[in-house]
């Protein structure tokens, strides 16, 4: 007979603080610090800097332990506060320089494409002060952190033909910027979140302001916008985009710089300046809550996740460090009980050593005959039950927690 093999420790619920785990560091070529923000696509980081030669950093991080640069785009004095890869193509913002686009097709030799002069006329000053950007589907929006028309969309559906659609003053030092549907939400500093109706390209207008003071980084998931708002974290409801409300907030003790949302783990990580890396577990979006920290030893400025890691822009340096696992719910769909059918799982598909499960109230379920599971950590909720046949068996990397009913039917049962 087979044994079953379990191994973890029954655990009492509890609340606890994670110190993330340092994973390795990486000090960009000819940088004298200003690394402020990194975007991850694949197996490459692209890193901005706002300092030296402000260059566009293109990293290998296949293996996270030892990244390494694979190319460097200059920004000719000017300084990069963002970028995003879509397809073969590399947007980054260069202030004065407006919007470049390189092909990364190859990401050790990036081609020059084209750029985007993001020029606005303020009271007679020409300003180009491309700060934030984001592409969605054919269309690319700067937040252009100057006086003037300073939100601004383009079609980029012919990459060699860029053509301005509309731009409008939402007040100055419009930062980062997220689009979901029709809506594009700027991060406007001292002027709180604007959501702007983008429906009509070429007829743009702000449909509502959201202002907790000062906002400073903004990323968006469904329906909530997440805000760094300088003092920490923001849920903002925007079910009705025109209608934001506060659903929950986290306040820090720096200055929350930027924002970014993992929706595998659920979890916000809001890079807190001189205060390192905070990660705030938002899934219960009401009453967020500190989940783990790094703290670094420069000024985080914004962190990237991708692969298990997430990625710290710390001025000098970019420093790796391990992210929460995903959680994934046992819902019983297809009505069977059993852990290995995948229709049963939230994520739609069976629980790997790298994921977290949760079994809630009012779910049975059975790791049946000759089933092989493996999980991270298994949270067996009050009102929650699970089984372990014989002949079966069930390894865990990390604990269960059993706050409901666990049976080991088993003649033979090893911890």
């Amino acid at each position: 007979m087979k044994k079953i093999i379990l191994k973890f420790l029954f655990v009492l619920a509890s609340v606890f603080i994670d110190a993330q785990t340092f994973v390795s560091d990486f000090y960009p070529n000819n940088v004298a610090g200003g690394v402020v923000y990194s975007h991850i696509n694949g197996d490459y980081l692209y890193a901005n800097t706002t300092a030296g030669n402000h260059f566009l950093k293109i990293i290998d991080i296949s293996n996270p332990v030892s990244p390494f640069e694979v190319a460097s785009i200059s920004g000719n004095s000017r300084d990069g506060f963002c970028s995003q890869v879509v397809g073969d193509y590399l947007f980054w913002t260069n202030m004065e320089n407006g919007v470049q686009i390189y092909n990364i097709s190859n990401p050790a030799n990036p081609t020059f494409v084209n750029s985007v002069d993001t020029k606005t006329n303020a009271g007679g000053h020409w300003q180009s002060l491309a700060y934030g950007l984001h592409v969605d589907g054919n269309y690319l929006y700067v937040a252009n952190y100057a006086q003037g028309s300073n939100f601004q969309v383009y079609d980029i559906s012919d990459i060699s033909n860029i053509i301005y659609k509309d731009g409008i003053h939402i007040g100055d030092e419009a930062k980062y910027v997220d689009v979901i549907g029709n809506y594009a939400y700027v991060a406007n500093r001292y002027n709180g979140l604007k959501i702007i109706d983008v429906s009509d390209k070429s007829n743009i207008s702000v449909a509502a302001t959201y202002d907790p003071g000062q906002v400073l980084g903004v990323d968006v998931e469904g329906d909530y916008a997440y805000l760094s708002t300088g003092t920490g974290l923001e849920i903002i409801n925007i079910s009705i985009p025109t209608s934001p409300s506060l659903e929950g907030s986290y306040n820090t003790p720096g200055i929350a710089s930027t924002v970014t949302y993992d929706s595998n783990s659920e979890m916000a990580y809001v890079a807190d300046d001189s205060n390192g890396a905070l990660i705030i577990d938002v899934s219960t979006s009401s009453s967020p809550s500190l989940y783990g920290s790094y703290d670094s030893s420069g000024n985080t400025k914004h962190i990237s996740v991708g692969s298990g890691n997430a990625y710290l822009s710390d001025w000098n340096n970019i420093i790796v460090i391990t992210a929460p696992l995903p959680t994934i719910s046992f819902n019983n769909s297809s009505g069977d009980n059993q852990w290995d059918t995948p229709s049963n799982w939230s994520s739609g598909s069976v629980p790997t050593s790298s994921v977290n499960v949760t079994i809630s109230s009012g779910q049975t379920i059975e790791v049946g005959n000759s089933t092989t599971a493996v999980a991270n950590t298994i949270t067996v909720d009050s009102g929650g039950s699970l089984t372990i046949a014989k002949n079966s068996d069930l390894t865990l990397s990390g604990n269960l927690t059993n706050n409901g009913t666990v049976t080991l039917n088993s003649d033979a049962d090893e911890f």
